[in-house]
């Protein structure tokens, strides 16, 4: 339990890196012998820091070949220079984005594009332009919510799935996951997307926008056999795993988890433009995101000691000692928990922390913790407050943290709102 409430304080307070947070469950069961290290090392690299590290490895490929640029670009040039248009395409873009690419490389990708395009039409001050500031909330916010829609969105997601997969002790199907959560994620985007074009800017549209990124479009010229590489790279093992369940049969060891890993081996060995290759490993090693990787570990390590130490069975039983027993007011609970820890920390430590607490208390009521599980992923992405974790590329671009404060505390309380109601139907 000390362990439990340590890593969360280091969590939400970050006085040295969540990736070094990470690491305390190693250190811990080695001096205390809380749990035999030897099941928590496993956790540092299971399967799902291997699809984690494929997946991440084939995005980097689309930053040598500008495959990122051209896909945002594409899509923004369909876009008027209405405030509302610009905005509903922000934030949709990144959200759909986001499904399958991780947060934080979805607001890196989008955000130099959306400096850039204020800089050519003029008003890229975020701290004096609400229109500005509007746009980079925009990108923000919907690179942080749609993560939840797919297993690819983020490593919060994983850490849901490996607990039920000890749950259920079955291999979990992706097509599982977007059939829970996708419908929830689409309420919750026209919700976000009714609410931003709501909010107040100093400007009714942005002229020249449409025309500049008609322009840059233009500039890229032909998509080239690096780009297409690139792509069908992605697309392939996408494909795969999202349908696992119709060639499990034939190659029953190559789950979902392993199916990125050999098309990122692959791009190291085709031709490309980075040093003859599509991608070396000495450009890419630096920008892979092996912090990530760690936060996820740590959060699987973590949920190990909090079950094989029993400090599980104490967290339950003081749960049911303080009378709070309803499992409607206990998922709402759970979903306002996440998303308060997002918030303050990042997403993938706010599911790190939530899920041993769903598992233990859940499990103790004799109630089936997995749907609960869901539920609080939802929460943990529904951060808008406070410039950490993905929210902290906006404020880099010049929004002012009061300023996010400000406009996000109405929709994080509505969206918390839509959220307990979905969970409740």
């Amino acid at each position: 339990l000390g362990l439990f409430l340590w890593m969360s304080a280091w969590w939400i307070t970050i006085p040295v890196g969540v990736a070094v947070t990470a690491f305390l469950p190693i250190v811990v069961c080695s001096i205390f012998g809380i749990v035999p290290v030897k099941e928590v090392i496993p956790q540092y690299f299971t399967d799902l820091v291997v699809l984690l590290l494929g997946a991440d490895i084939l995005t980097k490929s689309w930053e040598t070949t500008g495959l990122n640029k051209r896909i945002a670009l594409f899509v923004l040039r369909l876009v008027g220079p209405s405030m509302k248009s610009q905005l509903i395409m922000w934030f949709v873009g990144s959200t759909i984005m986001s499904i399958f690419l991780p947060n934080v490389v979805v607001a890196a990708c989008l955000m130099p594009i959306a400096i850039s395009m204020l800089n050519a039409v003029g008003n890229n001050d975020a701290s004096k332009s609400t229109a500005a500031a509007n746009i980079f909330l925009a990108v923000a916010w919907g690179s942080g919510l749609g993560g939840f829609g797919s297993p690819l969105g983020g490593g919060m997601n994983l850490i849901i799935i490996n607990q039920v997969q000890e749950l259920t002790g079955q291999e979990f199907m992706y097509t599982t996951w977007v059939k829970l959560m996708l419908p929830i994620l689409i309420v919750l985007t026209i919700v976000d997307v009714i609410y931003m074009c709501l909010m107040k800017s100093d400007m009714k549209s942005l002229p020249g926008a449409k025309d500049y990124f008609v322009e840059e479009y233009r500039k890229l010229g032909k998509m080239s056999k690096e780009e297409t590489l690139s792509l069908w790279l992605f697309v392939i093992p996408v494909v795969l795993a999202f349908t696992r369940e119709l060639w499990k049969g034939i190659i029953p060891a190559w789950t979902a988890s392993y199916v990125f890993l050999p098309f990122a081996v692959l791009s190291f060995c085709l031709p490309g433009s980075c040093n003859g290759r599509l991608i070396t490993w000495k450009w890419a090693q630096p920008k892979i995101s092996w912090g990530l990787f760690y936060t996820l570990a740590g959060g699987l390590a973590l949920g190990k000691v909090v079950v094989s130490s029993g400090s599980s069975a104490m967290i339950a039983e003081f749960v049911q000692n303080s009378g709070i027993t309803s499992t409607s007011v206990l998922c709402i609970l759970f979903i306002i928990l996440g998303s308060v820890l997002a918030n303050i920390s990042s997403n993938n430590s706010a599911c790190a922390i939530v899920t041993p607490l769903v598992v233990s208390v859940m499990s103790a009521l004799g109630e089936n913790p997995i749907p609960y599980l869901f539920m609080a992923a939802v929460g943990g992405n529904l951060a808008y407050l406070l410039p950490s974790a993905t929210r902290a590329v906006a404020v880099d671009a010049g929004v002012e943290p009061s300023y996010m404060l400000k406009k996000g505390a109405l929709i994080n309380i509505i969206t918390l709102v839509v959220a307990c109601v979905c969970a409740l139907i």
